[in-house]
């Protein structure tokens, strides 16, 4: 496979950065980064050991998909599978719903079963998703992380409660890494399926999680693998330069550098799923710290020329404004090259994490959250939420970019509030939705610069789901989120205002 076919970075503006990219690989190579990759070396992320032992722990992606791990996931797929399953229903909140969701796009919309994803803890969606399906006929795959957050947990407690309570009608299995996750898929009477426990669920694309629910979708795996292994293969190699990973980090972390945090993956017709797969792992690793990238949603259109083109684009925001243009475009036009351009990505951002001193593996901002909302659902802390202030416009021009949160807002109406406001200011908005997508959205909407405001476009939950054998529900849970993000962005000196549909798009 000819990698470099795969890859342009010609982009005017982005050959002028060439000399700070080119500084990067140098250095990169100075500390050996090839050979310690290779290695698993934790140090090249973070030099305290504890750090280090944990990074290790998230290292096992750095392995090719071998043909065993195909064979492997084959026959768990088709031991998942029993006849009568109709559709297959993925729950998770963290990156695997962004996976389960590239593999259905990837595989087509007519293949049965049909792969749906449940990630949102809006009451609303939970239940339109449920009613689309006959509990008889799907099989749920719960993938719970070690441990189990409380969002994921809720989820799981909504969905096993809905399916048939015995027999063999009752298809739940859940995939887990540690004996916390084992532990939650014996209370929901779940078959337990054990997992590496040396990827994190954001990496675990190429494998056996990612594996499993790409057989599930029927997914070519010989091609897909095959093409990974091809691009790490070429990530290893010495000429940093020549090597797609090194050169794709070190463009990376020479748009940081240069101001370049503002990022847009473009929305090509055809490519959705993979950017939003991207985002997962892009932004959930190398945004945190109140520092990092910070994704641009409310994006321009993409040419038809673009369909099977990923094309990446940036802004600066500690300098004069310029206008963005595309840097980054990456091809494919089968599954084995899709499997390249998957794997140059792991390798690509886990080097850029490198040359900006950030630990990729890690999410502070998300642990924290979890932290808080058992405390808060426990009683633990004070139940009401900070008071908001209405939105004041005028502080909106002199802003660099802004942050759209929107709580039990249907997406079509806050991608027209972020397009508003984005027209009405000339101003980049990152639009994130913590409680329909929560994979990524934590994350982002902790980076980036501390005085980049904050609107907070909320709805309160026309209906409500309990969730079963928790004194709480999923609306309540959702208000605790949004109470401890404005806690977060309050504290952090970060302006926040109030904002409705009505005045956004006025």
């Amino acid at each position: 496979m000819d990698v470099d076919r795969l890859i342009d970075d010609s982009a005017t503006t982005l050959q002028r950065l060439r000399p700070a990219a080119l500084l990067l690989l140098r250095r990169l190579e100075q500390i050996d980064v090839i050979d310690r990759l290779r290695r698993r070396d934790a140090g090249l992320w973070h030099p305290a050991p504890t750090t280090q032992a944990a990074i290790r722990a998230r290292l096992g992606w750095l392995e090719a998909p071998s043909p065993a791990d195909v064979r492997a996931a084959h026959t768990l797929a088709r031991a998942c599978l029993s006849p009568g399953v109709r559709d297959v229903l993925v729950v998770a909140t963290g990156g695997a719903g962004a996976q389960a969701r590239l593999w259905r796009w990837l595989a087509g919309p007519q293949r049965a079963p049909r792969l749906h994803v449940l990630e949102s803890l809006e009451p609303a969606r939970v239940r339109a998703r449920l009613a689309r399906l006959d509990p008889r006929a799907t099989l749920v795959l719960l993938v719970l992380p070690e441990p189990p957050g409380v969002m994921v947990e809720a989820l799981a407690r909504i969905v096993a409660n809905w399916l048939p309570a015995a027999g063999a009608a009752r298809r739940l299995v859940a995939l887990v890494a540690g004996d916390a996750a084992r532990g939650l898929a014996a209370m929901l009477d779940a078959a337990p399926v054990a997992l590496p426990a040396d990827v994190g669920e954001r990496w675990a694309t190429l494998s056996r999680l990612g594996l499993v629910l790409a057989a599930l979708a029927g997914v070519d795996l010989e091609a897909l693998t095959g093409g990974a292994r091809a691009m790490l293969e070429a990530c290893f190699a010495p000429d940093l330069w020549r090597n797609p990973g090194a050169r794709l980090g070190a463009w990376l972390g020479a748009l940081a550098q240069a101001g370049y945090d503002l990022l847009e993956l473009m929305p090509a017709p055809r490519t959705h799923a993979l950017n939003s797969w991207l985002a997962v792992l892009l932004l959930g690793s190398l945004s945190k710290h109140r520092r990092g990238w910070v994704p641009i949603t409310a994006g321009w259109p993409a040419r038809r020329d673009q369909a099977h083109h990923l094309v990446v684009r940036a802004e600066r925001t500690l300098a004069t404004p310029s206008h963005a243009v595309p840097l980054l475009s990456y091809r494919y036009h089968d599954t084995a090259t899709l499997g390249a351009l998957l794997m140059l990505w792991h390798v690509g951002v886990a080097v850029a994490a490198i040359t900006l001193g950030l630990n990729p593996f890690d999410q502070p901002d998300s642990d924290a959250l979890e932290a808080a909302l058992r405390q808060r659902l426990a009683g633990e802390m004070a139940p009401a939420p900070p008071s908001v202030l209405p939105l004041e416009p005028a502080a909106l021009p002199a802003a660099r970019w802004a942050l759209l949160a929107a709580y039990g807002v249907a997406e079509r109406q806050a991608a027209e509030v972020a397009v508003a406001l984005r027209d009405r200011y000339a101003l980049p908005i990152c639009l994130v939705h913590p409680l329909a997508t929560p994979a990524w959205a934590t994350q982002v909407a902790h980076a980036g610069r501390g005085d980049a405001p904050v609107l907070v476009l909320a709805q309160p939950p026309a209906a409500d789901l309990p969730v079963p054998g928790c004194a709480w529900s999923l609306a309540e849970l959702g208000q605790q989120r949004l109470a401890i993000d404005l806690l977060a962005w309050q504290r952090a000196g970060r302006p926040v205002g109030q904002l409705t549909v009505r005045d956004a798009v006025a």
